[in-house]
């Protein structure tokens, strides 16, 4: 059965520690100070969520038929890759990770052995990124407001607000170490980025995958820009074990489907937590480029699904095929 490791398994100590954490660093809030933190540790910031200016080595990659990996590091994947970076909230961290594991369709029963190996896996795909989309760069998006709208907007959702303030907070420490020196870093919504240019996009790139649960989006794209070739790759396909399934057999499903040799073909991945993980596996696969771009399939496919693109688009949304 799944370990829960549930909210009532965190002592208030924990949670306390968390929000004296929050209190401590009011300057996450600003994303000037987030962006000059940044460049400051030899990373070139792109903080546009919308222009084509951070699709730009994506592009590069794509005529030069060279691997790229695009990753967004939003409140779930810091869930992951954080586990085990906070010694003083060891249970808060293991209820954070349980959660996010639990928030979409593709899970399994998780252990803290297998917490382990997907924070290592997790931080595998960030090291080998090329572009990383990072929370609170842009003053045109911010995140999460001031502090106190901070916390009243958590009130009832500690795992989020754990991975929002994770999101920024243990990626500034990867950045100075060094981590991101030489990489590109966006916005964690530059898929409106993609959206807003994939007909420019699309001219460079003959074959492009699609890895999300809506194959309808395939199906459209296909009809739409006839001059590529668009496969689709299934995910968040309902299991019979539910989250009780003993190890995450879907990674190894996805990564049989993809084409050997991706060199020179996009491959625009829509996975959740696990997005992060299929694109290194697709610069791997004979330099394929890789662009996370996470809930713009729900966009493509007509549906408002995050607060952000009612932010954005309006209730009434965007057609965007």
């Amino acid at each position: 059965m799944q370990t829960t490791f549930s909210l009532d398994t965190v002592p208030k100590a924990e949670i306390d520690y968390f929000w004296h954490e929050v209190n401590d660093h009011p300057e996450y809030f600003k994303p000037r100070h987030v962006m000059r933190a940044y460049k400051s540790c030899g990373a070139k910031v792109m903080p546009d969520p919308f222009g084509i200016g951070v699709l730009k080595p994506v592009i590069r990659a794509l005529k030069r038929k060279e691997p790229f990996s695009a990753v967004r590091i939003g409140d779930g994947e810091a869930g992951v890759i954080a586990y085990g970076a906070y010694p003083r909230t060891p249970n808060l961290d293991r209820h954070v990770i349980t959660q996010c594991l639990r928030l979409g369709t593709d899970s399994f029963s998780v252990t803290e052995v297998w917490m382990s190996i997907l924070r290592d896996m997790m931080m595998a795909s960030v090291l080998e990124a090329d572009l990383i989309g990072c929370r609170n760069l842009s003053e045109v998006l911010p995140p999460f407001g001031d502090l106190t709208d901070f916390k009243e907007r958590a009130r009832d959702d500690l795992r989020g607000a754990v991975g929002v303030f994770r999101a920024v907070d243990f990626m500034l420490r990867l950045a100075r170490r060094k981590v991101f020196r030489k990489k590109s870093v966006g916005s964690a919504h530059f898929y409106f980025s993609v959206l807003n240019h994939l007909e420019t996009l699309l001219m460079h790139a003959k074959d492009v995958v699609c890895i999300s649960s809506e194959a309808q989006v395939t199906e459209k794209l296909n009809e739409k820009y006839s001059r590529n070739r668009f496969t689709h790759i299934a995910v968040g396909r309902a299991h019979p074990d539910g989250y009780n399934r003993a190890e995450p057999s879907f990674l190894t499903e996805v990564e049989r489907y993809l084409p050997m040799d991706l060199q020179g073909t996009l491959c625009l991945v829509g996975a959740g937590i696990w997005s992060e993980i299929y694109c290194t596996y697709i610069r791997r696969r004979g330099g394929g480029v890789a662009v996370d771009i996470g809930s713009g399939f729900d966009l493509l496919a007509g549906k408002i699904s995050r607060p952000v693109h009612r932010r954005v688009l309006g209730e009434a949304g965007k057609a965007y095929l």
